[in-house]
C-alpha cells in the first residue's frame, strides 16, 4: 500500500464505527468524491500475476456483504457478516460488538439497513482490492429492553471504502472498512 494511502486508511478507520452506530441527526450531509469509472467483471483488468480477472465477483460480493450487515443489525447476531469479514478488519469487529451489546438485555434496532448505490474500484493494495461505495443508508432506532430511544442515527447518504481480498479458504472477505 502506498504510504498516503495507507496513511488515509489509518486515519479515517474509525470513522464507520462513528457513522455506523452513533451518527447526529444535526450533522450535514457528507461530501462525495467524483468516483472514477465503475469496472465491471466483463471488462475487469487483470492481476500482474494472474490471467483472472481481478475484480471478478467482487461487486457483488459487496452487495452481499453489506445486506449481511443490515441483517446484523436488525437480528442482533453479527456472525454471517463477519463469517465475510477478514481478520484484521478491526472495524468490522468494532461494529459488530456494537449491534450485540445493543441487543443485550432486550435492546434492539429498528431500521438500520444499508444499500448499494454504486460500488467503484480504485485501485490494489496490500489488503486487497479498493473499492469506492456509495450505500444509502435507512434511519435507525437504537431501543433499550424498555422500548425507550436511545439514538437515533438519520438516514442519508454514506460513501464508503472497503479492500476485498481472496482468501483461499473463504472466498472473497473484507479486510477493511473505512470512510474516506
Amino acid at each position: 500500500m502506498k504510504p498516503a494511502a495507507r496513511r488515509r486508511l489509518a486515519t479515517v478507520a474509525t470513522l464507520a464505527v462513528v457513522t455506523l452506530v452513533g451518527g447526529c441527526s444535526d450533522e450535514p450531509e457528507p461530501r462525495f468524491a467524483e468516483p472514477s469509472e465503475s469496472v465491471t467483471s466483463s471488462d475487469a483488468p487483470t492481476t500482474a500475476d494472474s490471467n483472472v480477472p481481478a475484480r471478478a465477483g467482487e461487486s457483488e460480493f459487496i452487495e452481499n456483504y453489506f445486506a449481511l450487515m443490515s441483517t446484523s443489525f436488525a437480528t442482533g447476531d453479527p456472525q454471517s457478516w463477519l463469517d465475510q469479514s477478514g481478520n484484521s478488519c478491526q472495524n468490522c469487529r468494532t461494529i459488530a460488538d456494537n449491534v450485540r451489546a445493543a441487543y443485550a438485555d432486550g435492546g434492539r434496532v429498528e431500521g438500520a439497513e444499508y444499500v448499494v448505490e454504486n460500488a467503484t474500484f480504485i485501485e490494489n493494495s496490500p489488503i486487497g482490492a479498493v473499492w469506492r461505495v456509495d450505500i444509502r443508508s435507512a434511519q435507525q432506532r437504537w431501543l433499550d429492553s424498555s422500548g425507550a430511544v436511545t439514538k437515533i442515527v438519520e438516514a442519508g447518504e454514506l460513501t464508503y471504502e472497503i479492500a476485498v481480498q481472496r482468501d483461499a479458504q473463504a472466498g472473497l472477505v473484507a479486510e477493511g472498512l473505512r470512510i474516506p
